[in-house]
């Protein structure tokens, strides 16, 4: 009876687990079916509108290195319930907004949210079953995560087809409210028992500012207007404030993050490359549903399907590729799928603007082909390399692709309505042409990474 109701407990955790985690993942790729009604309804250029995409994933990689911190210090139930019922506000508020900038604000919050829910659920799991069915556990909360953020972007098709934009927001909320109870019931009660270390407040700080830094940086360049001191300014300021956060970090006693373990140069070219494979990722995800609809004459909902034969595609290639990487090597995993994935986006910028539905849906399906090759690969390298624990590691893998994704999305969009008036709200087949080729060359800078990393000595094992 006892093991039964141990084993009922343990299904309605992982049960919470997934229907927290599940808004979290969506939110960062449904939205991108919204920014053509947002440009359309506020007249505001796609460079701009990008930012409800980019200030969210910037803001979760904010929240990341926090998460660990907010759970053992006041447990996981509570950090939990108390975030889902933030990013619950945060949905409202984002839907309500009457402005982009009010819009963006909401995002920021929604972000940091996210960052925070998403590995205090996996820590969840991970604690609460025995090691012998971690696998098991942490493997159906992986494809439920990945179904999530696959089915995203057709699910808000048909929302900013049928009900409007706000509506994807409001749909964000109904899961996290929904996990809230469950959360209460089958989560722990108690902290971890590790006494929380000080906060790195003074290198949080400065990750902010850097990364704020960074952003206002690619905004000036996109609308650049000859004055060179303000674009200076952001440029110099990001650069010295990623230099004063390398330095804190690696001379504290409890960093925000341990960038001593990029001194392995295992470590640093793996990390590096997980920054290009999320610029990929992300930065196509976003681009894809915005050509399909202005370049195609798509609608919302035709978009957002063009992207799930790809996502069913990057699932089970996933799933596969976990079951292989023991028998091939890394680096030939590594490279020959960012290959593909580049030369999907080399396909994507020469299509023909009359292509069919099925030829479009079919290339994207190819370079998630390629990804779902390269990404089990790419995380099992950074978990391999170097001298940091597991959950240094982890950490390291989630941050450097949601940095990687925000960098994305935003010089990918900068690249697109390159050369146009600073208040146009068209973008062009040239103008995306140029983004997806951009694309495939810092997918390609990701392939020379890959030579780096093998030939890089550490104390990784042999592949």
């Amino acid at each position: 009876m006892l093991q039964k109701e141990s084993q009922s407990a343990g299904i309605g955790l992982a049960t919470a687990s997934v229907i927290a985690v599940t808004p979290t993942v969506a939110g960062a790729t449904m939205v991108n079916l919204a920014i053509w009604p947002i440009v359309n309804e506020w007249t505001v250029p796609p460079h701009s509108a990008q930012w409800v995409s980019s200030a969210y994933i910037a803001a979760l990689a904010m929240g990341l290195p926090v998460s660990d911190w907010v759970a053992r210090r006041f447990g996981l139930r509570l950090t939990v319930i108390v975030f889902l019922a933030l990013y619950c506000v945060t949905s409202i508020w984002a839907a309500a907004a009457s402005n982009l900038t009010a819009l963006v604000i909401a995002r920021i919050f929604q972000g940091l949210c996210a960052g925070i829910i998403q590995p205090a659920t996996l820590a969840a799991l991970y604690v609460a079953f025995p090691i012998e069915r971690r696998g098991l556990a942490v493997g159906v909360f992986s494809f439920a995560t990945a179904a999530a953020g696959g089915a995203a972007p057709w699910i808000g098709g048909m929302l900013a087809d049928s009900a409007g934009w706000r509506s994807m927001f409001l749909v964000l909320a109904i899961p996290a409210a929904a996990a809230i109870p469950l959360t209460y019931r089958f989560y722990p009660a108690t902290t971890s028992g590790t006494p929380a270390t000080p906060m790195d407040w003074a290198g949080l700080g400065l990750l902010a500012l850097s990364l704020g830094l960074t952003i206002l940086g690619l905004q000036r360049v996109a609308t650049w207007d000859g004055d060179m001191p303000g674009l200076l300014f952001p440029v110099l300021g990001a650069a010295t404030g990623f230099y004063l956060f390398w330095r804190r970090e690696t001379s504290v006693r409890d960093p925000l993050i341990d960038m001593r373990a990029l001194a392995q140069p295992r470590m640093a070219s793996s990390c590096f490359i997980n920054f290009l494979l999320g610029t990929g990722l992300y930065g196509s995800t976003f681009l894809i549903p915005l050509y399909a609809q202005e370049i195609l004459g798509m609608t919302a909902n035709d978009a957002g399907s063009v992207l799930l034969p790809g996502a069913c595609v990057l699932m089970a290639g996933t799933l596969i590729s976990a079951r292989i990487l023991d028998r091939f090597s890394l680096t030939a995993m590594m490279s020959g799928g960012i290959a593909v994935f580049a030369a999907s986006n080399i396909l994507l910028a020469y299509a023909s603007p009359t292509s069919t539905f099925a030829a479009f849906a079919a290339i994207v399906a190819f370079g998630r082909l390629g990804l779902g090759a390269a990404h089990p690969a790419v995380h099992l390298a950074i978990m391999k390399s170097g001298t940091a624990s597991v959950g240094q590691s982890a950490g390291l893998t989630n941050l450097t692709r949601q940095l990687g994704g925000s960098f994305g999305i935003l010089s990918l969009a900068l690249v697109a309505h390159w050369g146009h008036a600073p208040d146009a709200t068209m973008i062009g087949h040239l103008g995306y042409r140029r983004a997806f080729i951009a694309s495939a060359i810092l997918l390609f800078t990701a392939v020379a990474a890959v030579a780096i990393y093998y030939r890089s000595k550490g104390t990784a094992q042999k592949l």
